[in-house]
């Protein structure tokens, strides 16, 4: 595609931030139910295997299936229309949460949160490489991918808040509708926000002209990326090792804290929000940044940035996961966080490079599929089911995610060397 061609100035830009707010909803969506484990425990006799099964693999059961129908709409579909429908029934899915009467309606309903929010990245993604051009993407993904990261710190230091109104005031009365126990009306709350931006996301985002023809057929997409299997797969499989680091991390920092540093829900979630939110914003513009100065040295630049946060990775988790003292427990968490959304715009950045331009939306679809099933769906569940199976005592929790962390970080950093000298040769041109 012609740079010239592009979207350029505040129209592009306008484009970015608000599907970076759009992401920021999906992710307090998404990651709300963190704050709630202990009223979850005692309302339905959870443990935490079931938790993390909550959180993570109710999210990706339609979530993953959906991806590829989704990926498909993205290349031939307008993507403004898919992202505001998207929007509006994630939206109305987690307002559905507060009405759960037990473990498997409540899964339900975090099934179709998945569902809904399974429109976002595909679409989004090929939007923004519609109207950038490629020393630009990188820098594009970092703003959007930003509102991901700040999803969760404002879900804990928000939610933990409102949690904390709502407790003192022994939950919420909607007329019609009854009372609502502090953790059910967390949900309605929570679902509000999503509506009225589905309405703006509609109304002020007009659908770029496609310059090239829309893929005919999945076929066609998969035989696209056929000669680049080889490089593309494992970079992927080192995307998803930082995607099991990445969701593990909000899934249970908060009752990390609450159990081995008895700290109360608010707090925690204010400590933890303050910090994932600082750590998110630098982590992030520091991962683009560095994605594009090395892209535009190096045709390797995503597999170097990556390769550097898995090296880095295990220090702050043992700070994070085992420290006796509450400051140094959050100090490795700011710094596990940071290292986390570095990797996140070289991962997206990556995907959009070694694919051609007409298959974006399907192969991102994919791409996201797959770690999101693997990071979102397995990671919280691992650590939940290694704190019910392997350890004991005050410390199982973070012994449990360090675990899970230094594996992550071994086979993502073993990947990345051998993707190192591979994956120049196998990217796409831009314009594809």
């Amino acid at each position: 595609m012609n740079d010239e061609t592009r979207w350029t100035g505040s129209r592009a830009w306008y484009v970015t931030v608000l599907l970076s707010l759009c992401y920021l909803v999906s992710l307090l969506d998404r990651f709300i139910i963190g704050l709630i484990f202990d009223p979850l425990e005692r309302e339905f006799g959870l443990g935490d295997t079931q938790l993390g099964m909550l959180h993570g693999t109710g999210f990706v059961l339609l979530y993953t299936i959906a991806a590829l129908p989704m990926g498909r709409l993205a290349d031939t579909r307008s993507r403004r229309n898919l992202i505001a429908a998207g929007i509006l029934l994630w939206s109305l899915a987690t307002g559905l949460c507060a009405f759960a009467s037990s473990f498997a309606t409540l899964f339900a309903a975090r099934v179709l949160v998945g569902l809904g929010e399974a429109c976002l990245v595909p679409a989004g993604m090929s939007l923004l490489a519609a109207i950038f051009p490629a020393h630009q993407l990188g820098r594009a993904i970092s703003v959007f991918s930003m509102g991901a990261l700040l999803g969760a710190p404002i879900a804990f230091a928000g939610g933990g808040q409102l949690l904390m109104l709502l407790a003192r005031h022994d939950g919420m009365n909607i007329p019609l509708l009854g009372h609502f126990e502090p953790w059910r009306a967390l949900f309605l709350l929570t679902g509000l926000p999503g509506l009225p931006l589905a309405l703006l996301f509609f109304a002020t985002v007009r659908e770029p002209l496609r310059l090239s023809t829309p893929s005919v057929s999945v076929r066609d997409a998969l035989v696209s990326m056929r000669p680049r299997a080889a490089v593309f797969a494992p970079f992927l499989g080192a995307v998803c090792c930082t995607a099991l680091v990445g969701y593990s991390v909000p899934a249970w920092c908060v009752p990390l804290l609450v159990r081995q540093h008895d700290m109360s829900v608010a707090q925690a979630g204010a400590v933890t929000g303050a910090a994932l939110m600082i750590a998110s914003i630098v982590g992030t513009l520091m991962g683009g940044w560095l994605t594009d100065h090395l892209t535009a040295r190096y045709r390797n630049g995503p597999v170097l940035v990556l390769g550097a946060c898995f090296l880095a990775l295990p220090v702050p988790a043992v700070l994070f996961c085992l420290s006796q003292h509450v400051w140094l427990a959050v100090l490795g968490l700011g710094l596990l966080q940071t290292v986390v959304a570095i990797g996140t715009p070289p991962a997206f950045a990556g995907f959009q490079m070694l694919s051609q331009e007409r298959h974006r939306g399907f192969v991102t679809s994919i791409s996201v599929a797959t770690y999101t099933l693997i990071g979102f769906g397995c990671g919280p569940a691992l650590v939940g089911f290694m704190s019910d199976r392997m350890y004991a005592g005050t410390m199982q929790l973070g012994w449990s995610m360090l675990t899970l962390f230094v594996l992550a970080a071994a086979l993502g950093l073993l990947l990345c060397a051998w993707l190192r000298p591979r994956v120049a040769a196998a990217r796409f041109a831009a314009s594809g």
